[in-house]
């Protein structure tokens, strides 16, 4: 299940939820044509951030240990590490 939120008229997020309800990911539109993703574990902490520009991740790609503490950060271009 997905919803779009909207401000101003404009698409400003996109949220996936699991079977359960509760948030899996969010699609953030950004300048630019770009968005940035966030993905969300089944206890609502953040496992992964990262930027996509034409459906491939470009720019920092970071992911997350569940206490929160950056597990680690690469860079891509293009879809290319």
């Amino acid at each position: 299940i997905s919803r779009e939120i909207y401000a101003n008229g404009q698409p400003e997020k996109t949220e996936g939820y699991r079977a359960d309800g509760s948030l899996e990911w969010q699609v953030k539109q950004l300048a630019d044509d770009r968005q940035e993703v966030t993905r969300i574990d089944e206890t609502g902490k953040m496992t992964a951030r990262y930027e996509i520009l034409n459906d491939q991740p470009d720019g920092e790609y970071t992911t997350y240990y569940a206490d929160g503490q950056i597990k680690q950060i690469v860079t891509y271009n293009k879809g290319t590490l």
